[in-house]
């Protein structure tokens, strides 16, 4: 059985992609033996390595090495591991970790792209294949087709939604199902950006520096954390949405978010969905 992949990227800026891939790795339910496995393919460089220091100096280990088994992919063995190129890290997420530059992910991106991305289905030794795609452009966007369900993750604020606004749309015309994770305080209660979208879900998430030092440190204390809840509830949520086939939801035309006292520009306005309050995001 081909492995639940899920792909988290963004839209604009760094919202936290990255950090909502590697608790959702650190939070998923484990289901006998198969575990989670993060594969860190953002093509404009990595950031686990920088967080997390090298873990084994194997040159053939990463998303380098990866892409060079599926550039020199033998006939013989079509099957490749992804656990193979993975380390596992302080907080026990195994991670296919990408190159910290920029044109040395790109490389090995691309050729990922070549062939859609299939290496992340053929390996079955993981429950769930977590892709870090990085910010979803032109770079990123190959891997929405492959993915069961694409994560997106923004701030909270009126112009980040209003770039999520924009490019909605574009991502769900390339994804099966679309969640989206909005991070830190919001005029929006999830339900208004869920009708307002028509996506799956909008999910909540607090900003909390101290647990995502905790998670990467791989400190006992980030199960303690609001970012361990959080990624708990959502991971749990896909796996229950996975196994009784609700995971696809109907997707009602995109609405208008107004902001207090502003709002988000015309050009990303294409119906009525006003916000109940300026507060933060429950």
């Amino acid at each position: 059985m081909s492995p639940f992949v899920v792909a988290v990227g963004s839209v604009k800026g760094a919202p936290g992609a990255t950090t909502t891939a590697l608790a959702l790795g650190a939070g998923w339910p484990r289901r006998g033996e198969e575990a989670s496995l993060l594969v860190e393919a953002d093509g404009s460089g990595g950031s686990l390595r920088a967080w997390c220091g090298e873990a084994s100096g194997d040159a053939g280990s990463g998303l380098v090495g990866l892409a060079a088994a599926v550039r020199h992919g033998a006939d013989s063995d079509p099957g490749i591991e992804l656990a193979a190129y993975a380390e596992e890290l302080a907080c026990g997420v195994r991670a296919v970790r990408g190159p910290t530059a920029g044109p040395q992910a790109a490389a090995a991106v691309e050729v990922l792209e070549r062939t859609r991305f299939a290496v992340l289905t053929e390996d079955n030794s993981a429950a769930v294949v977590l892709v870090d795609a990085g910010r979803l452009d032109r770079a990123g966007s190959a891997v929405l087709a492959v993915a069961d369900v694409v994560v997106l993750v923004a701030r909270g604020g009126v112009d980040a939604m209003g770039h999520v606004a924009g490019r909605i749309e574009q991502v769900q015309a390339s994804a099966a199902v679309v969640d989206l994770v909005v991070v830190g305080p919001s005029p929006y209660e999830p339900a208004e950006v869920e009708a307002a979208f028509g996506i799956g879900r909008v999910h909540a998430w607090p900003w909390d520096p101290s647990g995502v030092q905790a998670l990467v440190e791989g400190r006992r204390g980030w199960r303690r954390s609001g970012l361990q809840k959080a990624a708990r509830a959502l991971a749990e949520d896909l796996c229950w949405r996975q196994d009784t086939g609700q995971l696809g939801a109907p997707r009602g035309r995109l609405g208008q978010i107004r902001s207090v006292g502003g709002g988000v520009p015309d050009e990303v306005r294409p119906g009525p969905v006003a916000p109940r309050g300026a507060g933060g995001v429950p």
